[in-house]
């Protein structure tokens, strides 16, 4: 290995995809050791890595690009998952990364997203059952990451209200991809606040969080009240899915709906079970999408007004596909799903099988997909054979098919791919002639009932035959909602009304040790006590005897009661001693003297821990104890950092990781100053918003802090009043930061010295 170039290793590495083989070939040598490390440029992180392997590979591997963070299926034994502190340093170590997926991160918050703000050329970022994540937290990436182009947004929950974080990433148009899944407090409304920013964008999808069966209320008098403005450009949209959306037929608010007429680049549409669509929309569509290629149509009955009377049937009918065939000549893959349609007269599904065979013989249909088509049978089987075009056909929940229309099949001119699912009404014989043709290429069948796994054998070149295949509410994507069951708990109310359990774990310390094998306690409810005497923890008063009969309730109740009553005693002893020392701490002002008394004795290093609300910290303070220093005293409300007369002797100053010890570990903090310090930047600062009571901040001489930092703190912290800046050299060009200041209205103190960018 000595003898090869390094180029040729650097070629032999990118040729290895799996990761443990990866992993393998870089402990064969210190060089290849050396170059994986620097040539790595993905990592997947999954359950099972501690937080200290996470920084020490953040530290390994500093060139990467992609990371993907997934705890899904994470359990208690599984170890802890990356916190703050843990996206700060991947953040800090790597910083070219441009794609970063985080899935079920239950402990990362806004101030671990304001650390994304470090990686100036983040262009992707997923966020994927983030619960902490807000509005704040998003608006402070929109104002971070410039170079950012794709944004995917999944079941985030803390989502909602502000919508300044879609306003910026509009005014910004840099963003290509936006997907918005399960997020309940992000509306199809908050996106008319995109503006500008719909004429870059590519993809767009929006997933409404209600399922299925929700009863949609319309739109509330919110929206009403509020005139939105549908005159915007997005004729660069070439992707759109729209999932779960409800609308009026007839306005005058249509919401999301409004895109279906203005995409002129439209090459794939999506609408699942989408309300109030109607034919007039298609055809509008159609019209304006002429290189349309793919669409998906997943549609429910629902009332409507036609000629005076109410029909109960899907929104597009056979016009629908007649504006399709006669305006998309480029369009290649359909698919219709139908769910909660019936047998009736007249039928609840819009479309006929005429509409659907002339559809499909006027376009250059390859693939079709038919999902609970109750008016697809035998007879569409035999028209579509005379299909030029199909090469893939999917057939699911399509029962009018039987054995006779299977044997249609070997006549489709290009038909290599056929999908069977839940077509009950095919068995054994209707496959036995695509194995004497030897046409398909693949077969796929699954939940068809009266198809064995024997007569799929020899039906294609490459057979699927699935046995536990997944429901059919799987396929059309039913999600029920069903009310999580309710523990009932029994309490004995005559023996633990005067008692929580904290209590009664103290008194079973003290006094109750039951009878058993093991000699262990064991329950909540009273059995056989032994005939001990027992004492009572202070007064050393020996309670009464009983004998080894079972404890009737009255007994049980009166032992209960009298130490119920000692514990009173012991607690009001102990808070009028805690008052005491609480008072004595607080009339002490040196902080040599509180460090001194706190010494004294475990109780007064508790309470001065616990009272302790300001700090100051000057050179000699190794970073190393700041982290215990924060630990130490949570309820801090003002602190007071500064380092002038600083040397390299003086050992290190904090950094921005120390800040973000700070900001979340005191979370109280209403005031801090900063000075002199050279180590901190825009992403440090980012992390004081966090510290969402924070009223008072003063930065005097931070060389490294920028408009940007400013930008992202006027964001986070809405509290602040009081500001003051000296000669902060970084600060210059984007008065954004003081815009927003103004916007907000909250400041009463602004001090602005020696910074020469500020004119």
């Amino acid at each position: 290995m000595e003898h090869l170039s390094e180029e040729l290793i650097i070629e032999i590495l990118k040729r290895i995809t799996r990761t443990s083989d990866l992993n393998s070939v870089s402990l064969v040598s210190k060089q290849l050791y050396a170059i994986d490390a620097e040539q790595r440029a993905t990592i997947c992180i999954g359950c099972g890595l501690s937080t200290e392997d996470f920084s020490a590979l953040c530290s390994r591997f500093p060139n990467l690009l992609k990371v993907e963070i997934d705890y899904s299926g994470s359990t208690p034994g599984n170890g802890n998952h990356i916190d703050n502190q843990g996206l700060f340093i991947l953040t800090s170590c790597c910083t070219l990364l441009n794609d970063i997926t985080l899935s079920f991160c239950s402990k990362i918050n806004d101030a671990g997203i304001a650390c994304l703000t470090y990686c100036k050329k983040l262009m992707s970022l997923k966020l994927n059952s983030i619960p902490e994540v807000t509005s704040s937290g998003l608006l402070m990436v929109a104002f971070g990451c410039k170079a950012l182009s794709s944004l995917y947004l999944n079941d985030c929950k803390g989502i909602a209200g502000s919508t300044e974080w879609l306003e910026y990433l509009g005014s910004d148009g840099s963003l290509e991809e936006l997907i918005v899944s399960n997020c309940k407090g992000v509306s199809q409304y908050n996106f008319l606040k995109f503006g500008p920013g719909w004429m870059k964008l590519k993809t767009f999808e929006y997933e409404n969080k209600e399922n299925f069966f929700s009863i949609h209320p319309r739109y509330g008098s919110s929206v009403k009240a509020n005139t939105h403005r549908y005159e915007l450009c997005c004729e660069n949209l070439k992707d759109l899915k729209l999932v779960r959306l409800v609308t009026e037929p007839d306005g005058p608010e249509i919401g999301l709906r409004f895109l279906l007429g203005k995409c002129k680049a439209l090459e794939k549409l999506c609408l699942e079970y989408v309300t109030g669509v109607i034919d007039n929309d298609m055809v509008v569509l159609s019209q304006a999408c002429k290189n349309l290629k793919s669409i998906s149509l997943w549609l429910k009955p629902e009332h409507y007004v036609v000629g005076g009377h109410i029909e109960f049937r899907t929104g597009f009918t056979d016009e629908s596909l007649k504006a399709l065939a006669l305006n998309c000549p480029l369009l290649q893959d359909v698919e219709l799903t139908f769910t909660g349609c019936a047998h009736w007269d007249p039928p609840e599904i819009g479309f006929t099988q005429e509409g659907l065979v002339s559809f499909v013989e006027s376009c250059p249909i390859r693939v079709l997909v038919l999902n609970g088509a109750l008016f697809f049978n035998n007879k569409g089987m035999k028209a579509l054979s005379s299909a030029q075009f199909l090469e893939t056909l999917s057939l699911i929940d399509c029962n009018e098919v039987t054995d006779h229309g299977m044997r249609f099949i070997v006549h489709f001119p290009s038909l290599i791919n056929l999908t069977l699912r839940f077509c009950h009404n095919v068995t054994d014989a209707g496959l036995s002639e695509l194995a004497h043709a030897q046409k398909l290429q693949s077969l796929d069948v699954g939940g068809c009932g009266y198809i064995s796994q024997k007569g799929v054998l020899g039906a294609a070149k490459s057979v699927y035959y699935e046995v536990n295949c997944k429901s059919l509410g799987h396929y059309k994507r039913i999600v029920t909602s069903m009310p999580h069951g309710t523990k009932t708990k029994y309490i004995n109310t005559a023996t633990f009304a005067a008692c929580n359990q904290i209590e009664l774990q103290h008194l079973r310390r003290q006094w109750g040790r039951r009878s058993s094998a093991k000699g262990a306690v064991q329950g909540r409810s009273s059995s056989e006590w032994r005939g001990r005497a027992r004492r009572r923890y202070t007064r050393g008063e020996e309670l009464e005897r009983h004998d080894h009969r079972e404890f009737g309730a009255p007994i049980r109740l009166a032992w209960w009661k009298q130490a119920r009553d000692l514990l009173n005693e012991e607690r009001a002893r102990l808070h009028q001693t805690v008052v005491g020392a609480t008072g004595i701490l607080k009339r002490i002002t040196r902080t040599s003297d509180l460090n001194s008394l706190s010494l004294v004795s475990k109780q007064l290093y508790t309470i001065d821990a616990e009272q302790r609300a300001t700090i100051r910290l000057h050179c000699g303070l190794a970073t190393e104890a700041f982290p215990t220093l924060c630990s130490r005293f949570p309820n801090l409300l003002k602190v007071e950092i500064d380092y002038s007369g600083w040397t390299s002797g003086n050992g290190s100053q904090i950094d921005n990781q120390c800040l973000l010890f700070l900001s979340s570990r005191c979370i109280l903090l209403n005031d801090l100053t900063l000075s002199f310090c050279s180590n901190i930047s825009d992403p440090g600062i980012a992390c004081l918003t966090y510290c969402k009571k924070l009223m008072s901040l003063r930065l005097n001489s931070i060389p490294e802090l920028t408009s940007s930092g400013l930008l992202l703190l006027a964001v986070g912290c809405k509290a602040l009043s009081s500001v003051y800046l000296n000669d902060c050299k970084g600060i210059a060009g984007s008065t954004e930061w003081l815009e927003n200041l103004g916007a907000n209205g909250s400041l009463e103190e602004l001090a602005v010295k020696n910074c020469k960018g500020i004119g």
